[in-house]
């Protein structure tokens, strides 16, 4: 069983949506990627990111901070840089301006001061990493930058994430239609849809059990994933499986922060085919049940 998100992660939209230019290789390294606090309103506090030239001469750089919201599948969308209420205003850098020789790097001190006035829930940021353009660059293209992100959460306790499962889907080859199911082999997805409908960031621990009853007995397959959302914030998780034989059965059980919160409705997707072998299987199935049920008839008689 084949399991992926069909979403990019907040790495992935570091590493791909915040790094601008051209197809070269990236000339500098950030970490961390993410940075996740949770914060009480009049607190401060302080992190480091590291900076690193990976090319083999001396480059400039600078720093911003741009605010960020829920972009849509796991993407942060940016906010207008004047656009300073929150997390850029509360957020200082120590070095807005160096330069690092070929190899080099440097600690970066961010310090995050936290007004007592500052409003329940979550406020995010990204600091920017970017090159410096010199005289002998190209005057074509972009300069590259690349961003490491800051998640802020403010009194949490007051206003904590509400992870909810907004809809759970069971497809066969594509389709929905109990028709497209009588087959012997094909390739089936379970989709479901989270949402976080609180005013903090939250990370879903999410496991789908599929129970499955074929001709050869019954069998459970289990999948986890682990989903980050910001407030207001919509995200699918798409489970791969494969059918290898006739499926009488299936039932679909979705647990969220370990407990479960949907159970899956029973699907009868039996039948390989039409032909002699699918009526064989049936009548050898109902006949098996039939005789179970007509023994445990006799034994509550006799007692």
């Amino acid at each position: 069983m084949r399991y992926h998100l069909r979403l990019m992660s907040f790495v992935g939209a570091v590493v791909l949506g915040l790094f601008l230019g051209t197809s070269q290789a990236q000339a500098f390294e950030i970490q961390p990627a993410i940075t996740e606090l949770s914060l009480q309103a009049g607190s401060s506090t302080q992190r480091e990111i590291l900076v690193k030239n990976t090319e083999n001469e001396t480059k400039a750089f600078f720093l911003t901070v741009q605010k960020f919201i829920a972009g849509g599948n796991g993407q942060p969308s940016f906010l207008d840089p004047a656009d300073t209420v929150g997390l850029p205003s509360w957020l200082r850098v120590s070095d807005p301006v160096f330069t690092l020789a070929a190899g080099e790097q440097k600690a970066i001190q961010v310090v995050i001061d936290v007004p007592r006035e500052a409003p329940s829930g979550g406020s995010y940021a990204a600091v920017f990493v970017t090159e410096k353009k010199t005289e002998s660059s190209s005057p074509v293209g972009f300069s590259k930058r690349i961003g490491s992100l800051f998640l802020v959460s403010v009194d949490q306790e007051k206003a904590p994430a509400d992870l909810q499962l907004k809809s759970l889907r069971t497809l066969y080859n594509g389709a929905t239609d109990w028709k497209k199911w009588f087959s012997l082999h094909g390739q089936g997805e379970t989709r479901i849809r989270l949402s976080n409908e609180g005013r903090s960031h939250g990370t879903a621990a999410v496991e789908i059990r599929r129970t499955v009853w074929s001709l050869t007995g019954k069998r459970v397959e289990v999948s986890q994933a682990v989903v980050r959302l910001l407030p207001k914030e919509e995200r699918e998780i798409v489970e791969s499986w494969e059918k290898k034989s006739p499926i009488i059965l299936q039932k679909t059980d979705v647990l969220l922060q370990g407990k479960v919160v949907e159970v899956g409705e029973m699907k009868v997707l039996v039948l390989p085919s039409f032909g002699v072998y699918s009526v064989f299987a049936v009548g050898v199935f109902i006949g098996v049940v039939f005789l179970v049920h007509r023994r445990k008839s006799r034994k509550v008689v006799l007692h």
